[in-house]
């Protein structure tokens, strides 16, 4: 007796005829002559499969990775860290590998029928295609983040902490006057640690004249608030600063957002196209980044500016919370971040983790003591007979 198809395998098979049929039409259209065979295109199909890969596309940058391509994290994200040829490699081509871990293993969870996607194109049956597919998904991932920064770019005003009216520099779309050239940028990208000195315009100055290098290694000003930064308590406002949280809402809960948060998700905004009601530090790296070039004088999306990298920023800051995973300054950052961009739904959702995180603990703890008591006592393992005395706790 055949098992009957589910929703989840009929969107599936929907997709990948959607996806063929794509590719059809894309070979008939670049075609350099018109060949007269009947060819039977599914257009509900391909419409299904091309909001499907604007999924994937908006995923990639914003919740994933901006700057490690599509084909690496899929080839290699899906190798376990504790393989042999991992393991033979030296401690910065593991920390890389575990990047693309990290990313694929995002992608897969955030993605609903991704992995059985990954599984059913890599099948020798459908060649080029599925090289074809990843390219295409890369190109939509860069006009995502591509269209982040231009949006961001037009709205200059997220620039403005309670300032009237809007200083000349910033009152156009060109950003060459932006940077170390704006007042207003200069103080937000300023390196923390020299934003606290009593002549912080001088160290601005010698910024702008060559004296002192803006790298990626020193946190600037505007990822921590307003006059938090203590450098004995550097976790004190780290990344909780105002133009973060702009930034973060302009682009996954929209535009009219910025400024003041909703308690409801428009339709049309990107947390909700991607099922997203609580932050990730990848989505604080990925705000910080798009808030670096939007402050600089970059006239679109790079990976560079002078001495600063960006790619070497956004690993600084998933790396906080990964040294700290599961740590106090991590929970409460995020819960914090939470409160900013989701405040409708941050009570329910939280609950919802902490009952998960509790059951998965029980169950853990029941299997352990099932285990536990099947094992026979070895002599001098100081093992009670079940219901004697217990030792009192310390």
């Amino acid at each position: 007796m055949s098992t009957p198809t589910t929703t989840a395998q009929q969107q599936l098979e929907q997709i990948i005829r959607g996806l063929r049929d794509r590719q059809s039409l894309g070979k008939r259209k670049h075609s350099s002559h018109v060949v007269q065979t009947e060819i039977t295109i599914d257009r509900e199909a391909v419409n299904a499969a091309t909001r499907y890969l604007e999924t994937i596309g908006k995923a990639i940058s914003r919740l994933a990775d901006p700057f490690r391509s599509l084909d690496a994290i899929v080839a290699t994200g899906c190798i376990p860290v504790d393989s042999p040829d991992i393991q033979a490699l030296g401690e910065p081509a593991k920390l890389e590998h575990q990047r693309f871990v990290e990313a694929y293993n995002i992608l897969i969870k955030r993605l609903p029928g991704f992995q059985s996607l990954i599984d059913e194109f890599q099948k020798n049956e459908y060649g080029t295609q599925w090289e074809s597919l990843l390219q295409e998904l890369s190109h939509m991932s860069g006009m995502c983040r591509s269209n982040d920064t231009s949006s961001l770019k037009k709205c200059p005003r997220l620039l403005l902490n309670d300032i009237d009216p809007t200083p000349p520099e910033l009152q156009s779309i060109d950003k060459s006057s932006r940077g170390f050239n704006s007042p207003i940028c200069a103080n937000l990208l300023c390196p923390i640690k020299y934003a606290n000195e009593p002549e912080v315009c001088s160290a601005i100055q010698r910024i702008k004249d060559g004296a002192i290098k803006v790298r990626a290694s020193v946190w600037p000003s505007f990822v921590y608030a307003d006059e938090s930064y203590d450098p004995d308590n550097m976790d004190h406002g780290l990344l909780r600063g105002w133009l973060l949280v702009r930034v973060m809402r302009h682009i996954f809960t929209g535009p009219t957002t910025a400024t003041k948060p909703s308690q409801k998700l428009a339709r049309g905004c990107n947390a909700r196209k991607l099922g997203i009601t609580q932050v990730t530090p990848n989505m604080i790296a990925y705000a910080a980044v798009q808030a670096r070039v939007m402050l600089s004088a970059a006239s679109s999306w790079t990976n560079e500016d002078a001495d600063f990298n960006l790619s070497i920023f956004y690993d600084r800051i998933i790396n906080l919370f990964r040294d700290d995973e599961g740590g106090e300054w991590t929970q409460e950052t995020i819960a914090w971040w939470n409160r900013q961009v989701f405040p409708g739904v941050e009570a329910v959702s939280d609950e919802n983790n902490d009952e998960d995180e509790e059951e998965d603990l029980r169950l853990k703890r029941q299997r352990l003591e099932r285990v536990n008591r099947t094992l026979p006592a070895q002599p001098g393992d100081g093992a009670q007979p079940e219901g004697g005395a217990q030792t009192p706790a310390a």
